[in-house]
């Protein structure tokens, strides 16, 4: 059987004998009930599967899934090098100060911040830029930069000159190629807030992906005319407005890493972690739950659900209690146990450490004959 949110709120009001809710709200009952399920012990049935994460250039932090509760293993796509090695906080500063910003290996604490987002947007070439035309990207904090395409001619003569404010691109032969030249401008001037991307080269339209790269709602410059202006009209008139940024929010998990990428990497560590609960909104959601873990749970909706509304009969600490030294907590917890009844031979030691496989210097092992 599978428990939807609708069925495990039937089970307040039976336990209520109400037809009605406490006004605290079904949701908070069920999540209630859910985190403390997730946390009364490490269940193996919420180590998930393997997750990948990308690394940023110039980011000295990777952020973790937004479910994620603790974790078990990672190692970086490049098998080449000896992967993450983890650390303290004190230890990450005390790299991080160091002259030297080259590392075999990435070094990682888990730390817990406001997930904040960069605002983006997206500029749409629909007709070829020719010598001399130009555009004005403003990212609302330095003074307003102006871009110029320029032949080899141009380039070559004294137009070339280059400032914080005036930068120049490379006119190629091609609409692709002269996007791809205006992105790797807008990614070198030295007084923008932008990061550029190209998305797609191809003609008709050529599209770069701008985004800021302060994190929050900095970046949010509302319409086009803001940030963006094109005298020559080879572009869209209406580019997307540079929205999206947000500021604050709950604390999420993350990995601050040293030394910093210097490039971007997708995919670029492997993760294995054990998630939380998985919160419910509405009562047509299905529950993240093992059948044989629904009975438990059920029992925890209601207790909370009479902590909340009959306080007096008994806290909740008592009834969490009781419902811990059962007989339904222990099953489940055996059940769960029981995945995995062997996980090989002791590890790290120092034979390991000195030969870690008996096969290391064979490519390949004959069948039996």
């Amino acid at each position: 059987m599978t428990l939807s949110a609708h069925d495990a709120v039937r089970h307040i009001e039976h336990t209520l004998a109400s037809d009605s809710v406490p006004e605290v709200g079904a949701m908070r009952i069920l999540n209630d009930a859910g985190e403390f399920l997730v946390n009364m012990h490490n269940w193996r049935w919420l180590e998930g599967t393997e997750r990948s994460l990308d690394l940023s250039k110039d980011t000295s932090y990777v952020w973790l899934p937004k479910d994620f509760r603790e974790l078990i293993a990672l190692q970086t796509t490049d098998g080449l090098n000896a992967g993450i090695r983890m650390t303290t906080q004190r230890q990450l500063a005390q790299l991080r100060s160091m002259s030297v910003a080259n590392s075999y290996v990435y070094h990682a604490a888990v730390v817990h911040a406001q997930r904040q987002t960069v605002a983006s947007s997206q500029l749409i070439c629909d007709a070829d830029p020719v010598d001399g035309d130009s555009i004005v990207l403003n990212d609302g904090v330095n003074a307003a930069v102006t871009l110029t395409f320029r032949n080899d001619a141009g380039m070559a003569s004294g137009a070339n000159t280059e400032t914080a404010t005036t930068r120049n691109v490379q006119l190629g032969s091609t609409r692709a190629t002269s996007i791809s030249a205006l992105t790797d401008a807008i990614n070198v001037a030295p007084a923008l807030y932008f990061r550029a991307v190209d998305n797609d080269t191809s003609t008709p339209d050529s599209k770069v992906n701008l985004t800021y790269t302060i994190p929050g709602t900095a970046g949010n410059l509302g319409a086009h005319g803001n940030w963006f202006t094109d005298t020559n009209s080879k572009f869209e008139n209406n580019p997307f407005p540079m929205e999206g940024g947000i500021a604050g929010g709950p604390p999420r998990p993350r990995l601050d890493i040293w030394p910093t990428p210097t490039s971007d990497a997708t995919a670029g560590i492997r993760v294995y972690y054990r998630s939380g609960w998985m919160p419910v909104s509405t009562e047509t959601q299905m529950l993240y739950l093992p059948e044989w873990m629904e009975t438990l749970y059920l029992f925890l909706v209601r207790a909370f659900a009479r902590s909340y509304e009959r306080e007096g009969d008994g806290s909740v600490s008592v009834r969490l209690q009781d419902l811990k030294a059962g007989p339904l907590f222990g099953s489940a917890q055996q059940r769960d146990k029981e995945m995995t009844y062997d996980i090989g031979p002791m590890l790290n030691g120092a034979v390991h450490t000195s030969n870690p496989d008996p096969l290391w210097n064979f490519s390949s092992t004959a069948g039996p004959s």
